[in-house]
């Protein structure tokens, strides 16, 4: 990646800002035991932090020998995304918290002279723009940009490119963060640097495979890239 410092700086939420890997694992915990499937393994529990909610609820009820997208499979989905979403509003935002540094990080950034700093997040935004409001971060973001509520999945590239629209903002002047491959495929698709970070989900070989330009293990590697300092 260049020197050049991104005018638009956009988040991914999950693995990247905030540490939420207690509050997913309990609400998936609890949507499958409530529609009779097992409790993934922690390597899968892992795996679903940053991929839209109904695909991986969805992949559970696969692996289970049912279509998600059909009758009895279906009706499992909108129960247990419905029983997920209901958790995660009663205990889900109290077992999340900031990622070490980003708080330090978020508040540079908003002390900057330049840029703009967005959320793109496959969390619907209605459950995003509280979360944070929650943790105390809400001011520091200039929009959250999430996935519809409905029950359709939104790739994150779209998401993302609903970010660079509504800013007005060319791909060449924009970065993608993120600690999956669908944050880079995200931002690859979409023309926009890539900055994967090793403190989420992902680690570095997913990272690199999905085209990530640079990848940082501390929130200070990051303030350099998208500061210049």
């Amino acid at each position: 990646m260049s020197a050049h410092v991104p005018i638009l700086r956009c988040f991914d939420l999950d693995g990247c800002v905030v540490i939420s890997d207690e509050a997913i694992g309990d609400g998936l915990r609890h949507a499958l035991d409530l529609i009779g499937l097992p409790e993934p393994d922690a390597a899968s529990m892992r795996a679903a932090i940053g991929p839209p909610l109904i695909t991986t609820i969805g992949g559970r009820i696969r692996l289970a020998g049912l279509d998600p997208e059909t009758e009895e499979g279906a009706a499992l989905l909108t129960t247990a995304v419905a029983a997920y979403r209901t958790r995660y509003a009663e205990v889900g935002f109290d077992l999340t918290r900031p990622v070490p540094g980003m708080v330090e990080l978020l508040e540079r950034l908003r002390d900057a002279d330049h840029g703009t700093t967005v959320i793109v997040t496959a969390k619907p935004a209605a459950v995003a723009e509280p979360l944070l409001a929650h943790l105390g971060l809400r001011d520091a973001f200039d929009a959250v940009h999430g996935a519809p509520m409905g029950p359709e999945v939104e790739e994150k590239r779209v998401t993302l490119a609903r970010a660079l629209a509504t800013t007005r903002t060319a791909a060449l002047d924009a970065v993608m963060i993120g600690d999956r491959s669908h944050d880079m495929h995200a931002g690859r698709a979409c023309g926009t640097r890539t900055v994967g970070v090793l403190w989420g989900a992902g680690d570095r070989d997913e990272l690199e495979q999905a085209g990530a330009d640079r990848v940082v293990a501390q929130p200070d590697e990051l303030a350099v890239i998208l500061l210049g300092a």
